[in-house]
């Protein structure tokens, strides 16, 4: 049987976002996570800490 509706695009993040504009939006936050770990020490203080929940926060 033949689909009525096309699959949609496979990231879209909110009503009205393009499928461009969604990939866009994911790659800056993607990008800011990585600086953000490659910024911290190891072992990581207390601060450091905060910009790695920041990063992992930046990924979901």
């Amino acid at each position: 049987m033949k689909k009525l509706v096309p699959d949609p695009p496979t990231l879209c993040v909110g009503p009205g976002l393009s499928h461009e504009d969604a990939i866009t939006r994911a790659t800056e936050h993607l990008v800011k996570a990585i600086q953000y770990a490659a910024c911290l020490p190891d072992p990581p203080d207390a601060r450091h800490r905060e910009m790695l929940s920041d990063a992992l926060l930046n990924m979901r």
